[in-house]
């Protein structure tokens, strides 16, 4: 897995967090069909947040950025002590103000499962990965955020032709995408597994 650092500006020092305290992931969209996460951090301190308010960031060709890491987040109100939180670019949800994005990119989802899948051996008390939605009254992550399927494929439960083969059953791939991704990303996850299962022992 590819991860960045971002290049952030913070107003003050944020707080490390303690990982055994961690017993949430949420994941969040922008509610914004292009903004990336400099557009989303300039938000973020406009509202007078100390900076970037999501632990990671994930764009629609499935770039990960690094941005509080494992420092308090301030993406969901009143539990930012004991949930992570991870932003993807686009806007899941339907609005008059613009389009909104009805199925998230191959490269995007896969990202998404792979940072799940590599912080759950970090996260002993990890009990819930959710939608920003399932702790806030909020249509975070968005009607179209693809949340269980991507949650599932995290979950380690199937092989890496199965997941492929269900992406394009819930219309994740498209057929396309299928024939010409199937493969590079089969490879990818065949490699993630492996490390996954080394770290198991």
């Amino acid at each position: 897995m590819n991860m960045e650092k971002g290049n952030f500006v913070w107003q003050s020092s944020i707080p490390h967090l303690n990982k055994n305290k961690i017993d949430g992931v949420a994941l969040h969209h922008m509610h914004h069909p292009t903004a990336d996460e400099y557009e989303v951090e300039k938000w973020h301190l406009d509202n007078g947040w100390l900076g970037f308010g999501y632990n990671w960031w994930i764009g629609f060709d499935g770039h990960i950025v690094e941005g509080r890491g494992w420092r308090r987040p301030a993406g969901v109100k009143g539990f930012n002590d004991t949930v992570l939180s991870i932003g993807f670019q686009g806007g899941y949800e339907p609005t008059d103000k613009f389009e909104c994005t009805t199925v998230m990119p191959a490269a995007q989802f896969n990202a998404g499962v792979q940072l799940i899948k590599w912080l759950k051996p970090q996260l002993p008390k990890l009990q819930k990965t959710a939608g920003h939605n399932y702790w806030n009254a909020t249509s975070c992550p968005g009607t179209y955020f693809p949340l269980d399927e991507m949650i599932h494929a995290a979950e380690d439960t199937k092989t890496p032709w199965e997941i492929i083969d269900w992406l394009k059953e819930k219309g994740i791939l498209s057929d396309t995408q299928y024939w010409k991704n199937a493969v590079s990303i089969v490879k990818h996850l065949d490699k993630l597994f492996e490390n996954i299962y080394e770290r198991m022992g």
